[in-house]
């Protein structure tokens, strides 16, 4: 038998939202309220203007934190946060990588590579279709 999950009163849904619409994660606000995460998403279930609230202070939250962190951007002294923006929008491009790191565009060119030589080497169709086969598997994790 399965436990009942109880709902927010709406005094909790309330401080819910006003947690999350300051940036703090759902987690967080089921500690304060004394309840867990999975009490907010059954509510959100049973209630469809709480679960748009909750969607609404979410949104709102990252809205500001991005606003701050733009302006921020704007100070040449902090031009940290223009970088971080730079890296979360567009890691592929701008994310610190070590050196020895590769992208999904340099592992493809090392495997097409690998494969033209396979081609080349391996004389025999059928060990040279198994190894190429084998790295279109491998490939297709990383795509």
């Amino acid at each position: 038998m399965t436990k009942k999950v109880p709902l927010l009163n709406e005094k909790q849904k309330n401080e819910v939202i006003a947690i999350l619409s300051v940036g703090c994660s759902r987690r967080t606000a089921a500690r304060y309220v004394g309840c867990t995460p999975l009490t907010i998403a059954k509510t959100a279930k049973t209630d469809e203007t709480f679960a748009q609230q909750l969607i609404r202070a979410q949104e709102q939250a990252e809205i500001s934190s991005m606003k701050n962190i733009h302006n921020a951007a704007k100070q040449e002294r902090y031009w940290k946060a223009a970088a971080w923006i730079l890296e979360r929008k567009n890691p592929e491009e701008f994310r610190l990588r070590s050196p020895d790191s590769l992208n999904a565009e340099q592992l493809k060119f090392i495997v097409t590579q690998l494969s033209q030589m396979i081609v080349e080497e391996v004389k025999s169709p059928v060990y040279r279709k198994n190894v190429l086969a084998r790295l279109e598997a491998f490939m297709k994790e990383f795509s």
